[in-house]
């Protein structure tokens, strides 16, 4: 539509970590010093503020609800072989900030991620291996929920939106398999990738189909990405993705400074958008039209 973003006035000197809330009208701001603080975005006042615990000033925090912000470490923080996971949760309304949660992690223990399906913190523990398992944990307190058997191939797991869990196997840069656990007989379905020897797998982007891409340095050291297709873990087929121009803002050069985020999504049941970073800004596929939509920066 006509929707056009407004610039604000809101400043930070330093800023580590970001999120906005779910209706969009506030935004908390993360330093690297542990100070919290949340803004209002329509009248851009400060509506609370923070400081985190000692040893919890680099950490990734989001809004949980209304009242509630949650931080967690970001960073390995490592005593010979052992570890220690901690959250904290800060009041909006007060601005206190309580430590709710601790995990031991071992040296064969990957590092949390936090999953959205089911709402929990991931920990892959002995992968890859006979005994690789992930545990899943509650992300306020650190209590294991769950712990389940993974293929002893897996360096990576995560749940798809339909609460289905997927594996796969790299071996920097390249994905060797993936595999798609059946929820009824707990079989895995199972691809593997011979013929391109940088191929990465990111994210669903659509039901059960995630993106796939070859990660390569050209001569001068620079990151890029070609081609760019939709991978279907039921079927194994692939779909490719229009790539646009280099001209158009398209997918022709993609900015190697920002490989990691080539394909952050942002999708939900029945409305959903790809969205890439290039060196010209950012950039929509539209999976009906097969169409790229600039959403910002552009050619020139």
């Amino acid at each position: 539509g006509d929707t056009k973003p407004v610039q604000t006035t809101i400043t930070s000197s330093q800023v580590w970590d970001f999120d906005l809330s779910s209706d969009g009208s506030r935004i908390l701001i993360a330093t690297r010093e542990g100070l919290v603080s949340v803004y209002d975005l329509v009248d851009e006042s400060l509506v609370s503020m923070a400081r985190l615990p000692e040893g919890l000033e680099e950490s990734d925090c989001s809004f949980v609800d209304e009242t509630t912000i949650r931080c967690q470490l970001d960073r390995y923080f490592r005593n010979n072989e052992e570890a220690k996971w901690r959250v904290a949760e800060v009041d909006i309304d007060t601005g206190e900030v309580s430590v709710t949660g601790e995990i031991e992690l071992s040296k064969k223990d990957s590092w949390p991620r936090v999953t959205d399906t089911p709402s929990s913190l991931m920990i892959l523990s002995d992968c890859p291996g006979e005994n690789c398992r992930l545990r899943l944990h509650d992300p306020r307190t650190g209590a294991i929920q769950e712990e389940r058997p993974l293929p002893k191939w897996a360096t990576n797991a995560y749940f798809l939106k339909d609460g289905r869990l997927f594996a796969s196997q790299r071996d920097w840069p390249r994905t060797l398999a993936v595999g798609l656990e059946d929820a009824d007989t707990g079989l895995w379905i199972i691809h593997e990738f011979d013929e391109s020897p940088g191929a990465r797998v990111g994210q669903e982007v659509l039901p059960a189909q995630l993106v796939i891409f070859d990660l390569t340095r050209d001569p001068s050291g620079r990151t890029t990405t070609d081609p760019l297709e939709l991978f279907n873990l039921e079927t194994g087929e692939t779909r490719s993705i229009n790539p646009g121009d280099s001209e158009g803002g398209g997918l022709g050069e993609l900015d190697g400074a920002y490989w990691r985020s080539i394909v952050p999504v942002q999708w939900e049941p029945g409305v959903w958008h790809l969205l890439f970073t290039t060196h010209k800004g950012l950039v929509r596929w539209d999976p009906e039209t097969d169409e790229l939509v600039t959403i910002a920066g552009g050619a020139g």
